[in-house]
């Protein structure tokens, strides 16, 4: 108490100064409009400069938070797509849940290390077994195709990416479901070879290119790319079609593996006719 006595003492003529300037100032902005209104701009300004930081560094830590929120968003919506359901009973047209059968669901990933450049290119990602991957899944992101899985440990995944030359993915046209095989022309990480396509089969640049859905990786018309041109070659059965990816490999940060509900059921099925073909 004595030590405040003191210091109130010392600054006391200071003390008044800066009260009976607050008074006056106080005064002046209540009745004069102008200078008022400033004043009151000018705190507001500070006031919002402070507000829009501060909202600034609470976003940029909480990237990584809304980044898997809206992965795992994309994820339930993808499962509910119509794609992913197959038909129960054929003799009726009405949809409903009893109607149809989830066929494929969704797990969504982050990217942490990709090739574009190798003969044989990979994705890792950030999941693994304990998330409930398995080798032999597909692998999309929210535009095209991105591989099949490769290696699973724990928390990791490696996938084959398309980008591989022992690839074969079963693909078709859109417009008229003539279908190939996927395969990568080992140069260009952009661009496909969509083999197969005899010479009397009508092929021009834009045709869409989808899945065929006939093996267990993914399902049927998944988004692979556009024809970016279709030659016919002499002496050959077949034409050289060039897919443009709708994916760019170099630049992906997110990818979906497909989990196929009824994968074992149908290698159960077809193993029957493989066994049977070697006998």
């Amino acid at each position: 108490m004595r030590n405040l006595l003191i210091f109130l003492n010392r600054f006391k003529i200071f003390i008044v100064f800066v009260a009976l300037q607050s008074i006056a100032l106080g005064i002046y902005f209540s009745y004069t409009y102008y200078p008022g209104m400033r004043f009151l701009s000018s705190t507001q300004t500070i006031n919002n400069s402070l507000i829009t930081f501060r909202n600034g560094i609470t976003d940029h830590f909480s990237l990584a938070e809304k980044n898997d929120s809206l992965l795992a968003e994309n994820a339930y919506l993808r499962n509910r797509l119509k794609e992913n359901y197959v038909r129960v009973q054929t003799d009726l047209v009405k949809i409903s849940d009893t109607l149809h059968r989830q066929n494929y669901t969704y797990i969504s990933s982050n990217i942490i290390n990709s090739t574009i450049n190798h003969r044989n290119n990979f994705v890792t990602l950030d999941i693994g077994k304990k998330h409930g991957v398995e080798e032999g899944m597909g692998v999309v992101s929210k535009n095209g195709l991105v591989g099949i899985v490769f290696k699973v440990s724990d928390n990791y995944t490696l996938v084959r990416s398309i980008l591989s030359e022992n690839i074969n993915i079963s693909i078709k046209l859109k417009k008229n479901n003539e279908h190939g095989l996927l395969k990568w022309n080992g140069r260009d990480y952009k661009e496909g070879l969509f083999t197969g396509l005899t010479n009397d089969l009508e092929v021009n640049p834009g045709d869409t290119v989808v899945t065929r859905g006939s093996h267990t990786h993914f399902p049927r018309n998944y988004p692979v790319g556009v024809v970016a041109s279709a030659e016919y070659e002499e002496g050959q059965p077949h034409q050289k079609v060039i897919i443009q990816f709708f994916n760019d490999l170099n630049t992906l940060q997110y990818a979906y593996i497909i989990n196929n509900l009824t994968k074992q059921e149908q290698l159960k099925l077809e193993k029957i006719i493989k066994e049977e073909n070697n006998d």
